[in-house]
């Protein structure tokens, strides 16, 4: 149950950052921008920021958000990798 609690948890934590937060300034597509800037985001925040988007009564560590989302962003760049190269040349 960690594991969805985390997922979700991190899903408030993209949209919220995705709407409110994210300003589209950098040379890559959008999509792409959204995910490095979301990545440098992601491991800064604080525990009183994650607690804001974590479901009630749920005990998430922050060690674990920050390691999970690493490894969500980690793949997303490797299954998109070569649309990536597409889109920039």
């Amino acid at each position: 149950m960690k594991n969805k609690n985390i997922s979700i948890t991190l899903d408030r934590i993209f949209m919220d950052f995705a709407e409110n937060k994210f300003t589209d300034d950098g040379v890559w597509p959008r999509k792409v921008n959204l995910i490095l800037a979301f990545a440098d985001y992601i491991q800064g925040i604080s525990k009183k920021e994650m607690r804001r988007f974590t479901p009630r009564g749920a005990k998430i560590s922050l060690k674990c958000l920050k390691k999970a989302a690493d490894e969500g962003i980690n793949r997303w760049l490797k299954d998109n990798m070569k649309t990536m190269m597409i889109d920039v040349f």
